[in-house]
């Protein structure tokens, strides 16, 4: 099961994913089209995960599974 890390960019928030590693596999970026990613389309799981982040206040450490739910969250 992959993990994904919602993070600030240089320019706009970024979901990085993670499966078992401590390097990202994919960085999914977002542009004013939506997610790059290989879906292509505005309702993107990403696009969910970005929005649950920004409606918690864009905190740092919120980690996401492939359903895009909060499953855990890193202490700073």
């Amino acid at each position: 099961m992959s993990e994904y890390y919602v993070r600030k960019g240089k320019y706009a928030p970024e979901v990085a994913k993670f499966n078992e590693s401590s390097l990202p596999i994919d960085v999914y970026s977002f542009n004013s089209r939506g997610c790059t990613c290989p879906a292509r389309t505005r309702s993107c799981k990403h696009s969910r995960m970005i929005d649950e982040w920004e409606s918690r206040g864009r905190p740092v450490g919120l980690v996401f599974d492939d359903n895009a739910e909060v499953i855990w969250q890193m202490e700073f």
